[in-house]
């Protein structure tokens, strides 16, 4: 294709456009990707109460089903526009939860004090490290080496 002085502007223009808009989308795949695998590696490290133990049973206002924590991680799309994509994965329905397990807190009981405190169960901190991790790996690698 042969392209004239006047235009080559013109047509520097619209390649760096294509190339831009070609680099957006396969970003926004890799968002979709990666939220899909963050949601699995949470799962896969996310505690389960094992018993409807009369502690867990009474203590609580609310019941949940050993095993509803885990199975309720999900993922959706914040935002999304021609250039850019958002996902946040979080829990379905056991939004508190997820601060009282991940970080140790101090144990209660009977309105007083224990001077003991609760074992943290890290399962989302190491799967947010992954996901940023990967997205930066593959965003350097898509950008050096092309879309």
């Amino acid at each position: 294709m042969k392209i004239e002085i006047g235009e080559l502007s013109e047509a520097i223009i619209s390649t760096l456009i294509e190339y831009g808009n070609d680099v957006a989308e396969e970003m926004k795949s890799d968002v979709d990707d990666i939220a899909k695998q963050t949601v699995k590696k949470v799962k896969e490290k996310a505690p389960v109460r094992q018993s409807k133990s009369e502690r867990h049973y009474k203590s609580s206002k609310k019941y949940y089903a050993p095993g509803s924590y885990k199975k309720s991680w999900a993922n959706s799309i914040d935002e999304e526009t021609s250039v850019r994509k958002s996902r946040t994965v979080y829990s379905k329905g056991h939004s508190s939860l997820t601060h009282l397990l991940e970080k140790p807190h101090k144990i209660i009981m009977h309105g007083k004090n224990t001077g003991k405190y609760t074992q943290a169960r890290q399962h989302i901190a190491p799967a947010e490290e992954w996901a940023i991790q990967k997205l930066e790996e593959r965003t350097i690698k898509r950008l050096e080496h092309g879309v």
